[in-house]
């Protein structure tokens, strides 16, 4: 045989080994490969319901005006159904005010009227994202707080107004099938237990409605542990590359040498200083950046009875914040326990505090709670020297959370909280001090 003839041969069959080995490679599927990525995305994943704008942003108010008297729900869980029915009604005809120097900023209609009262100010550019809208009409870049719906038949126009309680900025709109919606709002008033609110005001004459009467009740709760590892896989871009190692009082530092997240014993603490500027963000964008983070990982941790709510919104410090209530009333202590805050800065999350607990079953009916009524608490805001009106933002009834001794129980307790600039506060009737410690930034 030739020489030629010898290497050709040779050649064919490394021409064959050669395609062999390449069928073999493409083929060829590794089992840690599918583990590894399946692993990952249970391991992202905290098992939180996806939330929308609509379903956090949510007023914590809902007070029916009639000759001058104040009323509420007694079920306040209520409230939500009657605020869905507003969203599903069209608005159109939006039109801008705002009142002159020497008027009153903020002048509620106490003589027939419904009024929706928003724990923080909302941007006007959000109307469209929480309400149905007739018309595409640029609405001019504000805030709102309250939203007041004239239930006067002889009112034809300005029928629902969004007002800036600080600034006195309003926009006003009329509602489709307004004599429908009277009478609707009106049924449903006469159809549900009322209970009376009082007004206390500021020295910003901006009325603050206080329940005369509280009827809440003490409830223990079990809680499942939120796993620490899904949020190390969310928060660090190579999570293999995330040391952990002991901290301040038993708690647990993970860093990947530019992050931080600190591991307590029911709440972690994280920050990513990488974004280091905190130029103001438009506040839609941020709401919904917000939202979009806590939705990738599944963060609404929340079981049957409860539910996050927007409570603060900071376009300042680009700082958002979310707190469990219960029954339509807000859990502010302990806010570690109750809150979720995100900090956005570049368009990255810059600080993540959130709770690794989720409340479970509770037990029994639970006991009523015999605390202030409204009157009490009034008079205890006009006398006592320690409060100063200025200060005073908002009071509500609400519930501080307590972990029990002897097992993995905890208590929600319900008290009376004040707002000033500082954020909530257990209100104190009874120490020297005007706040006690606890609430919210």
């Amino acid at each position: 045989m030739k020489f030629e003839t010898i290497k050709s041969i040779i050649l064919v069959v490394l021409i064959m080994l050669s395609l062999l080995l390449t069928l073999g490679i493409w083929r060829y599927q590794p089992d840690y490969e599918y583990a590894d990525s399946s692993r990952r995305v249970i391991e992202a994943d905290l098992g939180g319901e996806e939330q929308t704008k609509r379903s956090v942003i949510l007023p914590s108010q809902i007070i029916y005006h009639q000759d001058n008297n104040h009323y509420g729900l007694v079920n306040k869980k209520k409230e939500n159904e009657l605020y869905q029915m507003l969203q599903g009604w069209s608005l159109y005809d939006f039109s801008v005010s705002s009142y002159e120097n020497g008027e009153e900023k903020f002048s509620p209609n106490y003589d027939n009227s419904i009024e929706f009262v928003f724990p923080t100010k909302i941007p006007t550019s959000m109307i469209s994202d929480l309400f149905t809208m007739d018309e595409e009409r640029g609405i001019p870049e504000s805030t709102f707080d309250r939203i007041s719906i004239s239930l006067d038949e002889e009112q034809m126009n300005n029928q629902i107004i969004f007002q800036n309680t600080e600034t006195g900025f309003s926009i006003d709109a009329n509602i489709q099938n307004i004599a429908k919606v009277r009478k609707n709002l009106i049924n449903y008033k006469k159809q549900n237990e009322l209970q009376q609110y009082l007004v206390y005001e500021n020295n910003n004459l901006i009325p603050i409605y206080i329940p005369e009467q509280v009827n809440l009740y003490k409830h223990l709760f079990s809680y499942k542990n939120i796993l620490v590892t899904p949020l190390r896989n969310v928060l660090f871009n190579t999570p293999s590359a995330v040391r952990s190692s002991g901290y301040t009082n038993g708690s647990q530092l993970y860093s990947d040498g530019s992050k931080a997240m600190i591991v307590y014993e029911h709440h972690i603490e994280y920050t990513n200083p990488t974004p280091a500027e905190a130029n103001p963000m438009e506040p839609r964008q941020l709401i919904s950046q917000t939202l979009e983070f806590i939705n990738d990982h599944g963060g609404w941790t929340t079981g049957t009875t409860d539910r996050y709510q927007l409570y603060d919104l900071n376009q300042e410090s680009n700082k958002v914040q979310f707190y469990l209530t219960y029954g339509g009333y807000p859990i502010f202590e302990n806010s570690e326990l109750s809150m979720i805050s995100v900090t956005m800065r570049n368009l990255a999350v810059y600080q993540y505090i959130r709770p690794l607990i989720q409340l479970k079953d509770t037990f029994g009916d639970g006991q009523l709670q015999d605390i202030e009524s409204g009157s009490e608490i009034i008079a205890l805001l006009k006398t006592d020297r320690r409060f100063e009106s200025a200060m005073i933002l908002d009071v509500s009834p609400g519930y501080k959370m307590e972990e029990q001794q002897g097992g993995q129980i905890f208590a929600l307790t319900p008290t009376w909280f004040i707002k000033d600039y500082n954020g909530w506060k257990e209100l104190d009737t009874t120490n020297e001090l005007p706040f006690s410690r606890g609430g919210g930034n």
